[in-house]
């Protein structure tokens, strides 16, 4: 579960093994040392529309996939 900051994404790193993009999540109940990264394409998973929202605000070019990705119905 998110914890609200007026934001749900915190910022975004490339995982320098893995290759893939990342994002800070912060967790309900938790303190802020205990935020994780965690793949970005798991988040877009649960919460598309937040993960549209911040790619397009930030102008990410590397998650351009995103933008022509359907949000899932579920």
């Amino acid at each position: 579960m998110w914890r609200s900051k007026g934001s749900y994404l915190e910022c975004e790193r490339k995982n320098p093994v893995s290759n893939e993009w990342e994002v800070l999540a912060p967790w309900i109940g938790l303190e802020d040392v205990e935020n994780s990264w965690e793949p970005l394409r798991s988040i877009y998973a649960d919460v598309p529309t937040k993960v549209q929202e911040y790619v397009d605000s930030n102008a990410i070019t590397d998650l351009d996939w995103l933008k022509s990705t359907s949000v899932p119905v579920f």
